[in-house]
């Protein structure tokens, strides 16, 4: 279980003001967007967490490629994550992760990685 992130990065707390939590698989999607949408190095207690998809020039060739190794650079201590694919779209990069059974579409707004 973990404390559940809202869309605007706050913490989400209940009508009475006590902290929402997240399990499962809604758990297992949050861990994963917050390693792909952080900027690796960014967090001061573990350098290593997040990734370098925000660094990526979106227009060349081999983005998609570049954007799943990544994907796989950052999901690596997560116990049986398997990218399978990455799409980039307009507004959004979308990685597709196979993990413990379960299929995710992963979308990160580019907002999201530094455009």
């Amino acid at each position: 279980m973990d404390a559940k992130i809202g869309t605007d990065g706050d913490l989400v707390l209940d009508e009475s003001g006590r902290l929402c939590c997240v399990s499962g698989k809604e758990e297992l999607y949050q861990r994963m967007y917050l390693r792909l949408a952080a900027v690796r190095g960014g967090f001061l207690y573990d350098k290593s967490f997040g990734s370098d998809i925000g660094t990526i020039d979106l227009t060349k060739e081999d983005a998609v490629l570049m954007i799943e190794a990544m994907a796989r650079r950052a999901l690596a201590e997560i116990r049986d994550a398997e990218v399978t694919g990455a799409v980039i779209e307009e507004q959004a990069v979308t990685v597709f992760v196979s993990c413990q059974g379960d299929e995710f579409a992963i979308e990160i707004k580019r907002r999201d990685v530094n455009e």
